[in-house]
Order: C-alpha cells, then sequence, then structure tokens
C-alpha cells in the first residue's frame, strides 16, 4: 500500500508515538527539509525544519520532533492532539558526523538515536584523526590455514 506518491525524493519516515502522523524527509522544496503527515489519509501536510533537515526521529511521547540540519541536531516542539502543530527548530548540538545527507542521496538510517525522554543521544562517532575502518578479505583462508597447521 502506497502512502504518499509525488515527484520527489521521500525518505526516513517515522511515525509518531501515538500512530496519527508521519515525519519524513522530502526534496520537494528544492533541499531536503522534514515534513509531517496526518496518517492514513495524508492530505494534511505540515513543513516542521526551516533550513534544511532530514532523519527525524519522535520523542516517545510525541512532544519533540529531532532531525539533523548539516551536520547538527535540531529539536521542535511538537503536539498530536487534538490536530498537529510545532513549534521553531531549536539547534541543540553539531557532530560531524550526523550529516545524513551524501551528495544528493538520504541515508534512511542516520548514526543517531534518542533515548524515551528526549534527553540523551546516542551517536555513532569516530574520534578526529582515527583511520577509517577497513575490511580485510581472505581469498581460500581454509588453504592457508591448513598450510599453517602443517608447517
Amino acid at each position: 500500500m502506497v502512502f504518499v506518491k509525488s515527484a520527489f525524493n521521500e525518505a526516513a519516515a517515522r511515525f509518531s508515538p501515538d500512530g496519527r502522523f508521519v515525519a519524513y524527509a522530502s526534496d520537494e522544496s528544492g533541499s531536503y527539509e522534514v515534513y509531517v503527515r496526518d496518517f492514513p489519509n495524508g492530505a494534511k501536510k505540515y513543513q516542521v525544519s526551516t533550513r534544511g533537515g532530514t532523519a527525524p526521529r519522535w520523542r516517545r511521547d510525541g512532544k519533540e520532533i529531532f532531525y539533523v540540519a548539516h551536520t547538527s541536531l535540531m529539536a521542535v516542539s511538537a503536539t498530536t492532539r487534538p490536530g498537529f502543530s510545532a513549534g521553531t527548530p531549536v539547534r541543540l548540538f553539531e557532530k560531524r558526523y550526523l550529516r545524513a545527507i551524501q551528495g544528493t542521496t538520504v541515508n534512511p538510517n542516520p548514526q543517531y538515536d534518542v533515548s524515551a525522554d528526549g534527553k540523551r543521544f546516542v551517536i555513532l562517532d569516530r574520534p578526529g584523526g582515527e583511520q577509517p575502518l577497513s575490511i580485510h578479505v581472505v581469498h581460500n583462508w581454509f588453504e592457508d590455514f591448513r598450510s599453517r597447521a602443517r608447517k
């Protein structure tokens, strides 16, 4: 079942805790912004971010939406009863690894999450100056293992 069909790129959809709304990122304005739509009909749309945004996350009680704007984590107050309304976005902090847009592509699984109370965040980060992670693939490892075992 298609919830909303448009000519734009939409990504990173998240249901509100009460299941009445969906927050998502869309490039319909020419750059990615965070929007909220009512669910299940999707007729009402609200723009939450003001200067770019993606990777929305709801606080467990639905009273805030968090999102990434460039390398900053933003928060906006929200209410879902009786209808949806949002406040003015506030910058919480900046982290270089929060960037959720790579070129023109949105990462649907950004490297952060928020605690139920909205006061703590988990961010996958790498200390400055540390070498990038690498993966080493060994072909025919069993043969290599056998030859070492014979010695």
